[in-house]
């Protein structure tokens, strides 16, 4: 038709590569847990913070009120088939540049199969306040945290050793899970020993949830630099 520019297929190829979708799994779920918490904060459901810093809120309480539940869920619910195709692409790629490392690569696809399922379970019992949607939020939330981060760390070990992916991007990918692991750590230890450990929890949890995202666009480099989806 006569005044449309046709859109190349070099454009499209750009806006749908491994890349893309990595950052997309970062951006997604960060935008929309701001967005939550700034509308929560405004309209009185949870207080004025910064919750990386102070903990004042928990990224749950921050996305129950509604309308707030809806948009975390309608948006978290598509970034989980976003992660399952990431790492349906991590598995794809492993295979092609670690074919031995059958175990770490099966390991890796349980762990992100478990961590992917329970961000659906506890998006979908987000808004709930029954016992059972408040059991379903918290084994969703405790698959997510442990079992993605798992499969992370059964990531980094296949690729160990890798000429091709740099070894300092294999440092930073380690230096995620170890950091994870830290934080894990710490947070069961504080709340544990101090009496309340309800903003130390809740601090932990903002940053948890953001270092495990940068591991994502850490990948999508890693698939870069060995020209996987060219």
């Amino acid at each position: 038709m006569r005044g449309r520019v046709p859109v190349s297929m070099s454009a499209l190829k750009l806006l749908f590569t491994p890349m893309c979708l990595a950052m997309a799994c970062l951006l997604l779920p960060v935008v929309a847990i701001i967005t939550v918490y700034l509308w929560s904060a405004s309209a009185g459901h949870v207080p004025w913070c910064v919750p990386f810093v102070e903990g004042c809120t928990t990224i749950s309480r921050a996305a129950r009120p509604e309308p707030m539940n809806l948009l975390f869920r309608w948006t978290m619910l598509p970034w989980v088939g976003l992660v399952a195709l990431y790492w349906g692409l991590s598995h794809h790629w492993l295979r092609q540049q670690v074919p031995r490392r059958r175990y770490s690569r099966y390991a890796m696809v349980g762990f992100a199969l478990l961590g992917t399922g329970g961000v659906a379970l506890y998006a979908l019992h987000l808004g709930g306040d029954t016992p059972m949607a408040e059991f379903m939020r918290s084994y969703g939330g405790v698959m997510v945290f442990s079992s993605l981060a798992f499969g992370q760390l059964m990531l980094v070990i296949a690729i160990r050793g890798h000429a091709p992916v740099p070894p300092g991007l294999r440092r930073g990918m380690l230096a995620v899970c170890l950091l994870l692991l830290g934080m894990g750590t710490m947070t069961a230890v504080g709340n544990a020993m101090l009496a309340d450990g309800y903003t130390l929890v809740s601090a932990m949890e903002w940053n948890f949830g953001l270092v495990m995202l940068f591991f994502f666009p850490l990948t999508g480099l890693a698939w870069r630099y060995t020209g996987f989806g060219r």
